[in-house]
């Protein structure tokens, strides 16, 4: 066949096929659409002219994929078209994980609380009945690579090189290579252990509200101490063991003792969409601060969606 013969595949707009039918990571942004349109004006204020870039940003944790593939899913998935509406080049895209990296803080705390005050008390989790305590607090620990150690690579050289030398030459050739390699790493990161496990990677402090809402977030390395924990928000935090007990920081008694659960179900959507977006600790805390919007926006339509539809603040699909 001749190279002028071949045709190039076009752009076919299809129908968005009935909820039910969807896909769950479909389905999940669908049901995003309108509270990401709620939540636009708080991300005009901090990022003016970005919203487009928010919603990939939005499609890259929903999905778990990279920059490269968010982009292709906008030409390839009809759900994402229509979730983000235009055409976004990945180039571009990097420059605004630069400009959402300064304003994560605000962002997070302002459309948590926003999203918080829209819930009507009597449809928000039971954690949010007890009082006396303002935030549950934990720490969560990240998978990154570890890295390529280069030995086995060396050894494999140096054994091709070596056929031609003597024993003892070959043995101090060896032992010049072991002495000379060393493990190559790609992601920033520590080396921690819990629960006779090894980890490499980050740790995550989240500050949850009693309704379950991320208001804050604290990334360290891996090996950063539960004690050494720095969430100054004002107010009553419950934590683990692991903590030190000091000041705001009290760990559960009584009938506190049963809301240690709850922040178990930020960790279970942190490990469900987690991965190595970035090389960087900086970049990385981007990201998981874009979890954690995303984790938001999902509890909020869960608390929306048990919610009567004639008291919702938002109608959803």
């Amino acid at each position: 066949m001749k190279p002028e013969s071949i045709q190039q595949p076009q752009y076919v707009v299809m129908p968005v096929p009935p909820l039910e039918d969807m896909p769950s990571k479909d389905k999940t942004l669908f049901l995003l659409q309108p509270v990401v349109e709620m939540v636009r004006p708080r991300v005009e204020e901090k990022l003016p002219g970005s919203f487009t870039y928010f919603k990939l940003l939005v499609v890259m944790i929903v999905y778990c994929c990279s920059l490269r593939d968010a982009v292709n899913l906008v030409n390839t998935n009809v759900v994402v078209r229509l979730f983000v509406g235009e055409r976004v080049g990945k180039s571009t895209l990097f420059d605004f994980i630069g400009r959402f990296a300064r304003a994560r803080k605000d962002l997070l705390r302002e459309i948590a609380k926003e999203l918080e005050a829209k819930c009507r008390q009597s449809y928000l989790p039971s954690s949010a009945l007890y009082e006396g305590i303002e935030w549950l607090v934990d720490s969560f620990l990240l998978d990154l690579p570890p890295g390529k150690t280069s030995l086995e690579l060396v050894l494999e050289k140096l054994r091709l090189d070596a056929m031609d030398l003597g024993p003892i030459a070959r043995v101090i050739a060896f032992a010049r290579a072991w002495l000379r390699a060393r493990t190559r790493r790609r992601f920033e990161g520590t080396w921690a252990k819990k629960w006779s496990r090894s980890y490499f990677g980050l740790k995550v402090f989240p500050l949850i509200s009693t309704a379950l809402f991320v208001h804050g977030l604290e990334v360290e390395m891996a090996n950063f101490s539960d004690v050494r924990c720095r969430l100054s928000r004002k107010g009553l935090k419950l934590v683990d063991r692991g903590f030190r007990e000091r000041g705001t920081f009290v760990h559960p008694h009584g009938n506190f003792k049963y809301l240690r659960p709850f922040v178990e179900y930020f960790g279970i959507f942190l490990k469900q969409h987690w991965r190595p977006y970035a090389e960087t600790k900086v970049r990385n805390e981007a990201f998981l601060y874009a979890i954690a919007i995303t984790y938001n926006m999902v509890h909020f339509v869960s608390i929306q969606r048990r919610t009567p539809r004639h008291l919702r603040a938002v109608q959803l699909p």
